[in-house]
């Protein structure tokens, strides 16, 4: 069976074609751990469902699989589009549960209407089904769903944004690395584009003040469109020299930005004073840094709308909790309420607005 069906536990995900030149990503795949008992599965399985998947691999064989940092990689060798494709990247964080990054299994992989199916050996199909207890408390065979604990599906799904760019927060190199990305997601922007461009800064090594001034205006704008970002290239190479400027001539680094800012007000205020930082990118910056910052940054009116549909309770949290479970809720509004992707949506047992819209 294709598709949201009883037992057929969606993870969010990515998924990659992998060819030679480079990697296609599929737009809004669905994969999900298949509960045996379920919707015709008789065994625990991994669903990977997209129409550009149909009669990829047919029928299926034994392949290897790889674990790597928040996903698996299947190897093959078949057409598509007539492109030669090398394997299938799936990213989400929840499949390193079953296979962590280096390891290797053997298994058998089919072919399915609608897409992919993995069938895992028993040591990692077991491995599934601990997922699908843990996170979504549901189990093979089982066919009732029991009262889902919120707070860690969304947590195991929904990393903060600067682990997703290895982004360490507890350095102060890491901390203007994140400022530079926050700059990058704070514009009306495609997320997908912000995470591209920040990851062509790192390739290019301009990942701090000075490198910014060095590479100047021009080396500016061409790290951009290389990465995407051309819609705002003239004016984000403008202002990243403006911002990279000031501060070290004003404070000297964001670290002392930090220390002379008197409260939380203060450091707001301060982070504005930039020219084309505004209330969005002082939030997106600040939110992930509760654990890293002694600072108490009010929760957004995204992450509180979210949380309120899911009846979560945000004055439970604080501290790096309350910046992981507002990242994670705020990934959810951008991903799936906001396109309106209820029908997928891991939580939609649990959201009152969805609940409102299936029985219109």
């Amino acid at each position: 069976m294709t598709g949201l069906a009883k037992g057929k536990l969606g993870l969010d995900s990515k998924v990659f074609l992998l060819t030679d030149e480079k990697e296609i990503e599929l737009e809004d795949p669905f994969v999900c751990v298949h509960l045996k008992g379920y919707s015709r599965a008789r065994v625990t399985h991994l669903d990977i469902e997209h129409k550009g998947l149909n009669n990829l691999i047919h029928p299926g064989s034994l392949l290897d699989i790889k674990g790597i940092k928040d996903g698996i990689e299947v190897t093959f060798k078949e057409t598509y589009q007539g492109k030669k494709i090398n394997g299938l990247r799936v990213l989400s964080p929840l499949l390193n549960k079953v296979l962590k990054p280096g390891q290797k299994t053997r298994t058998w992989v089919g072919s399915k209407v609608g897409g992919i199916y993995v069938g895992f050996r028993k040591n990692e199909m077991e491995k599934l089904e601990k997922i699908a207890s843990s996170v979504f408390n549901m189990h093979p065979g089982c066919n009732s769903v029991r009262s889902t604990n919120k707070i860690d599906l969304l947590l195991s799904n929904f990393p903060l944004y600067s682990e997703d760019l290895e982004i360490d927060l507890k350095k102060p190199e890491g901390r203007f690395k994140w400022f530079l990305a926050s700059i990058l997601f704070g514009a009306r922007i495609g997320e997908k584009i912000a995470v591209n461009t920040y990851k062509t800064f790192e390739k290019h090594g301009i990942l701090s003040p000075d490198r910014i001034l060095e590479v100047g205006w021009d080396e500016l704008v061409e790290v951009l469109d290389e990465g995407g970002y051309a819609r705002y290239d003239f004016s984000t190479a403008t202002k990243l020299l403006n911002i990279a400027g000031k501060l070290k001539d004003k404070y000297g680094s964001l670290e002392d930005l930090y220390t002379k800012s008197k409260d939380m007000r203060d450091l707001i205020r301060k982070l504005k004073e930039f020219k084309g930082i505004g209330d969005v990118t002082a939030q997106i910056f600040l939110r992930e840094l509760r654990g890293a910052w002694k600072i108490e940054m009010p929760v957004s009116s995204k992450a509180r709308e979210t949380a309120k549909k899911l009846d979560i309770n945000l004055d439970d949290f604080g501290g790096e909790k309350l910046s992981r479970v507002e990242t994670a809720l705020v990934k959810l509004n951008l991903r799936y309420c906001k396109k309106q992707r209820c029908g997928e949506c891991l939580f939609k047992e649990n959201c009152k607005y969805a609940k409102k819209t299936s029985t219109k």
